[in-house]
């Protein structure tokens, strides 16, 4: 599945975006079909709890024009993955102030725990994207390496 976001990341481009701090599906539908690159839902310093962020980020997806994207409130594994989930193409991952802290969150993005008749395993998701630390506080998704 392609992501024009990080196609436009890698190829260097700029993007633009629009923020969603109220929990509304119906105002992130149509915000998503103005011809934004991306539209990420705050779930930091927005008000959206995981079940208006999952609404408002399939409402995104009906759109169709913009890539949804989350900020979620922690780097927390937990919150990541059922991000991911629901339907988010990237998640920006707040308060990370170190090389650990980066890795941690990486993590949160690269595995899957799958349970089933035969038990738990961990599984690794095939990275489409390998993560950039531009500064101890930024990370800027880039193409994967061949």
């Amino acid at each position: 599945m392609s992501n024009s976001l990080m196609e436009k990341w890698a190829a260097g481009n700029e993007v633009l975006g629009s923020w969603l701090s109220i929990p509304d599906p119906h105002a992130a539908e149509v915000v998503s079909r103005v011809d934004f690159d991306y539209v990420c839902v705050d779930m930091q310093h927005g008000i959206a709890d995981y079940q208006a962020a999952a609404a408002m980020i399939q409402a995104i997806n009906v759109g169709r024009s913009g890539t949804p994207i989350c900020r979620v409130p922690w780097n927390e594994p937990g919150i990541i993955g059922r991000m991911l989930d629901a339907g988010a193409r990237a998640i920006i991952v707040p308060m990370v102030n170190s090389v650990a802290e980066a890795v941690r969150a990486v993590e949160a993005t690269t595995h899957l725990l799958v349970s089933g008749a035969m038990g738990q395993r961990l599984l690794e998701r095939e990275p489409e994207t390998k993560v950039k630390i531009t500064t101890p506080r930024l990370m800027r998704p880039t193409a994967a390496s061949p």
